[in-house]
């Protein structure tokens, strides 16, 4: 693994270790917190609920009953635990952007004939996308004291590159940073799941949660497509210099 991808693959590893241990502990924290809360609020769901009943403002099977009971207990046991969060929602939207990106990065090289092979296939596309800049450079310039504009435009476009790639990465870390903050706050908005009136929020949740795993995939859908622009425009350079 050449050094671009090294730094990479570790600092984006480094951004979900830390992030993976954020959000756990910040979950558990408040899901505990969040007890004396639930607590409350399910006191005064009862209430409503059989106040409804009794002025027949609402009338309730008992398998109505039933199914309300079962997601009050469902909603607690989400709060209070960690494992069965970290197991469903957080493994998902989690994997998901990773799964994706490597499928999308793997198809979008094989097409240009450069297919990346790597597990850890982002890093592996920043690398490739550097080696195919630096053959560029040769194509603009024989000699920096025969050529000097074409020397000052391949170290433009390198600078051009190392800064898109900085970019690039910045952007994939900002989007992985606002999901973990959502996650982390995952019991504030699956409380909420208990009133029909609030359930919006743990909606919202849903949506914004949806929202950021869509984010990282369409930054690494359009990393994908100008590599694959980059890869065309090299293959066009070096096939017009193979035909002089």
């Amino acid at each position: 693994m050449n050094p671009v991808s090294t730094i990479i693959s570790d600092l984006l590893s480094g951004v979900d270790q830390a992030g993976a241990r954020f959000v756990e502990v910040l979950y558990k924290r408040i899901g505990l917190y969040s007890e004396n809360l639930f607590f409350a609020m399910l006191v005064l769901y009862v209430v409503i609920w059989g106040y409804m009943q009794i002025f027949g403002r609402s009338t309730a099977s008992p398998l109505e009953a039933a199914w309300r009971l079962g997601r009050a207990m469902f909603i607690y046991w989400m709060v209070t635990n960690w494992a069965p969060f970290s197991e469903t929602i957080y493994t998902l939207v989690q994997s998901i952007p990773e799964v994706l990106a490597n499928r999308i990065v793997q198809t979008i090289s094989s097409t240009t004939g450069t297919q990346v092979s790597s597990v850890d296939a982002v890093p592996a596309m920043f690398d490739a996308l550097y080696e195919a800049t630096l053959r560029v450079v040769p194509e603009l310039y024989t000699s920096v004291l025969t050529d000097f504009f074409g020397a000052l435009l391949a170290i433009i476009i390198i600078i051009f590159t190392l800064l898109f790639i900085g970019v690039a990465v910045a952007a994939i870390i900002a989007a992985k940073v606002l999901l973990f903050i959502i996650l982390a706050l995952g019991p504030v908005w699956i409380i909420m799941a208990l009133f029909n009136y609030s359930f919006k929020f743990t909606e919202g949740f849903f949506t914004v949660t949806a929202n950021l795993v869509v984010q990282q995939l369409l930054i690494y859908g359009f990393l994908g497509f100008y590599y694959y622009m980059v890869q065309l425009s090299v293959s066009a350079m070096e096939g017009g210099a193979g035909t002089d």
